[in-house]
């Protein structure tokens, strides 16, 4: 696993999460815009003389088994188990027993629990662990609701959702059960939240459509509308595919389950302050705007177009439609960021799942900036959309090179690169002829026609009237723009960070970690930034919009590329201990030299040695005495990793006769590898 990814393991439940809510929205957009009538195709295939019809509904509910199965599966195995062997086999019943503790060879090593096995804390008082005879053992599978009666209920669960829409081929049906079912996915992650949101957002929006319609007329529509959402299999399809976890997890282990996640990390995250690391920042109502902001670069100035533009309304009904969409995405957008907002813990990822509905608003903005036309023909379309990458790619290398530092943020020897004024004008002349020639090869030769009647010079001057807008609306964004890139490029006056890290602590939680001494991405950010702020002024000139949007995907594509293969490449070794791990396993020169974490409690150290480690949190007594023990079997030589402050006291408690950083700051400014001759 790349260590870039493992540094953001604070979003790894926002991610899913995000993804099945943004796939469960769509679904019901796609669901509200098509007939009730629409029916899913059948599809026949032929193996040998026998032939298989296949539709959507197989998909669908072929999706919920694979989610649903294995889990009612696992559970039931949980009390029985498959003998084979000569004079006995078959399947053995047995009460639901488990290992507690670390695991994976980390068994009673310091730090971590003795493995131990445990049964579950739902067992009735009255019963013991194995109780004999029928009417005890009956109490104890009741009562404790074994896993395998666990497994029974979600098999006749999931048995009901397959009896009520058994051979459904209605297209909009199979949208909403597919909706719902990526509901329950992100119930899953982040618990009611999952499907509390999309069920909220959905009726504000049946609520709010049709704003003309009588109170009475509306009341009805709405109920007609919700009875054909599925809500009674929708919420089947939750039960048996996110309930399972929460319910054996419960059933194993009673109230600290609860206790931690449904009150500590859910509840009182949502009305107090827990792990709250943004001491001294203002986290009102500013907090996610000033977050968005950098998340969405470079798209940052065309968001308040995107969710100002749904109040536009056309006269056609496809413009009718889209508007109709734009509002639904925009209730999205407005009450994940109340709900963010208003919870009383705020980090800055937790604002991810208000980015989709932006991003969606932002696409039909430079939709209708596209226009209808297309700009080039069949094959001509992928050297024109190359050309402008190129283009773009050449223009912030030219700004980047006119500046010390380099592209890919490195500082040789501790020092920043020299700028070249004229290397990099040429490359920035370079990347504008390029995108100037292409502009020009893919030009729009057709002159428009003359006004023929009062109809067409309103539909013209309609069309005038929303061309201004938007010249407007991408202008500001270009103002935007310039104060997002000057937060990402100076560092503030008075701090001990620089702007470049803003883009990290959306991954992370612990916004006072250092920035490393030798990464500045300055130069790379300052022409981001620039050909950001260009190109969206370029969207303001409607000869040239067009070409600008191809221009704008192309520069986005090319900061994507940026950001995962250079910038978060280069933060990560610093952030993660990918590479110091590394360099243990490079140096040792047997698996009998153990490495030991001193002091260290941040988990990495845990995932990237297969959780096989002697972890010390805190040190002291506890420690000398496990050295003195180590160096009475015979340990010549320990290996350590803690932080670059610690390095003092672990020599002090250690007492080597040698020690030799294998690692410095380079490679990582927060953790160091220490080889200790003891």
């Amino acid at each position: 696993m790349p260590d870039w990814f493992f540094i953001g393991h604070q979003t790894m439940t926002d991610m899913p999460f995000v993804g099945a809510m943004t796939a469960c929205m769509g679904l019901v957009l796609i669901g509200l815009r098509t007939p009730d009538e629409n029916e899913a195709r059948a599809y026949e295939v032929k193996v040998g003389r026998t032939r298989w019809r296949f539709s959507a509904w197989h998909l669908v509910f072929g999706v919920i088994l694979v989610c649903a199965l294995p889990q009612i599966l696992y559970l039931v195995s949980r009390n029985f188990e498959l003998v084979w062997k000569p004079g006995a086999h078959g399947f053995r019943p047995h009460w639901d027993e488990f290992w507690s503790g670390s695991g994976g060879g980390n068994c009673g090593l310091p730090g971590n629990e003795d493995c131990r096995l445990t049964t579950p804390a739902s067992i009735p008082h009255s019963t013991g662990a194995t109780p004999e005879g029928f009417f005890p053992s009956l109490w104890r599978t009741v009562g404790a609701f074994e896993p395998a009666l666990q497994g029974l209920l979600w098999a006749v669960v999931l048995g009901l959702v397959l009896y009520m829409s058994w051979g459904e081929r209605r297209t909009r049906r199979l949208y909403y059960l597919a909706a719902w079912f990526f509901a329950a996915l992100a119930t899953l992650g982040k618990g009611p939240a999952g499907f509390g949101l999309p069920m909220l957002m959905t009726f504000a929006y049946l609520c709010a459509s049709r704003p003309g319609e009588e109170i009475y007329a509306r009341l009805q529509r709405i109920v007609r509308e919700l009875t054909q959402f599925e809500l009674v299999a929708g919420l089947l399809i939750i039960l048996a595919v996110a309930l399972p976890w929460y319910v054996a997890m419960y059933v194993r282990h009673g109230s600290p389950f609860t206790d931690r996640l449904i009150f500590h990390d859910m509840f009182n995250r949502a009305f107090h302050h827990v792990h709250d690391t943004n001491e001294g920042d203002d986290t009102s109502f500013r907090f996610y705007v000033w977050q968005l902001g950098y998340a969405l670069f470079p798209w940052t100035g065309l968001a308040p177009v995107g969710l100002l533009w749904w109040l536009r309304r056309g006269t056609s009904s496809e413009d009718s439609d889209r508007a109709d969409t734009s509002v639904l995405l925009c209730m999205w957008f407005l009450f994940a960021f109340a709900l963010f907002s208003f919870m009383g813990t705020k980090f800055h990822h937790y604002i991810f799942p208000a980015v989709p509905p932006i991003a969606m608003l932002v696409g039909v903005v430079l939709d209708d900036m596209l226009g209808k036309k297309p700009l080039a023909e069949g094959g001509a379309f992928g050297a024109y959309a190359l050309g402008m990458f190129g283009g773009a790619v050449l223009m912030t290398l030219g700004i980047s090179r006119m500046l010390p530092g380099s592209f890919l943020g490195t500082k040789p020897d501790g020092h920043l690169g020299n700028a070249s004024v004229p290397m990099g004008g040429v490359l920035f002349l370079c990347g504008v002829a390029m995108t100037a020639g292409f502009v020009w090869l893919f030009r729009d030769r057709e002159k428009p026609a003359a006004t023929a009647n009062d109809d067409a010079a309103s539909e013209d001057g309609t069309k005038a009237h929303a061309s201004r807008m938007l010249a407007a609306g991408a202008a500001a964004g270009g103002l935007l723009l310039v104060l997002v890139a000057r937060d990402l490029i100076i560092k503030p006056e008075g701090a001990d960070q620089p702007g470049a890290i803003r883009l990290l602590q959306l991954f992370t939680y612990n916004y006072r970690r250092s920035w490393p001494e030798s990464l500045d991405f300055a130069a790379a950010l300052t022409g981001f930034g620039a050909v950001a702020v260009l190109l969206s002024l370029g969207l303001a000139v409607r000869a040239v919009r067009r070409h600008a949007v191809v221009a704008m995907c192309a520069f986005g594509l090319c900061w994507g590329l940026w950001g995962l293969d250079v910038y978060m490449e280069k933060t990560a070794q610093h952030w993660g201990q990918h590479e110091v791990i590394e360099a243990y396993y490079a140096n040792r020169t047997s698996p009998e030299e153990m490495l030991v974490a001193y002091q260290m409690n941040w988990k990495g150290e845990n995932f990237y040695t297969g959780n096989r480690i002697p972890a010390f949190v805190s040190t002291g007594a506890t420690f000398t005495t496990w050295m003195k023990k180590k160096r009475d079997e015979g340990e010549k030589v320990m290996y350590f990793v803690t932080e670059h402050g610690r390095v003092g006291g672990l020599k002090s408690e250690v007492a080597a006769k040698k020690y030799d950083l294998i690692t410095d700051t380079t490679l990582c400014n927060k953790f160091v590898l220490v080889r200790a001759e003891l």
